[in-house]
């Protein structure tokens, strides 16, 4: 993770069936990160039964307001896998 961040944005390959697909990983700003948090993150932590994995690595309350969710991808970042740019 640490090296995505340093380069942030990196050529990679995804697995996609049995083929790969050339991809960008592009790490995203924390505005948009918290949005992908919250909408991602957020209804799962609202289940009854949501395990006891998230709770002890993502602390952001699900009813809390967007501005803690972004907050958040200073320690949880979040990167986007986008098509890979042909020259």
């Amino acid at each position: 993770m640490r090296n995505l961040r340093a380069a942030g944005e990196v050529k990679a390959y995804s697995a996609e069936g049995s083929s790969l697909r050339p991809i960008t990983v592009v790490d995203l700003p924390p505005e948009s990160a918290g949005a992908v948090l919250k909408e991602v993150l957020g209804p799962r932590q609202a289940l009854p039964l949501r395990g006891f994995v998230l709770p002890r690595t993502f602390s952001v309350p699900p009813d809390a307001p967007l501005s803690d969710f972004i907050t958040a991808p200073r320690s949880h970042r979040v990167f986007e896998n986008v098509p890979a740019r042909t020259v």
